[in-house]
């Protein structure tokens, strides 16, 4: 599978972007679906999205399993686990996958790339 890489804008870097190997996927919870810009990360151990994605496919977030998954900088990050149907656009098969759904407002500092996700929120 070939993954596009996209520019997103970057103003701490000469050329002024960044690029991200960023895949569409859709992601359901019951009969909530929305369809996403992933972040393909092969060195990641955790699946992780906003709470805002969460609750707008009607997942009560503290209701999960809580759970820590540290940040690119090994600093740990709160977070719930809670399983997820996803399914990568263009295929017909869902797979089950379990991921770390984390706020936001708890988890900027630890994360330090508040910039991009920021940036991704239009995708959501």
């Amino acid at each position: 599978m070939n993954i596009k890489y996209r520019k997103l804008p970057d103003n701490t870097r000469p050329e002024g972007y960044c690029l991200y190997p960023l895949l569409q996927v859709h992601i359901r919870h019951d009969v909530n679906m929305r369809p996403i810009l992933a972040l393909v990360d092969s060195g990641s151990t955790d699946c992780i999205f906003p709470a805002s994605l969460g609750e707008v496919l009607g997942i009560d977030v503290p209701a999960g399993k809580p759970h820590q998954f540290n940040s690119f900088n090994f600093e740990p990050t709160p977070g719930f686990l809670h399983t997820v149907k996803l399914q990568v656009t263009g295929f017909t098969h869902w797979v089950d996958v379990s991921v770390s759904v984390y706020s936001v407002g708890e988890s900027d500092a630890n994360l330090r790339r508040s910039r991009f996700f920021r940036s991704l929120s239009g995708c959501v």
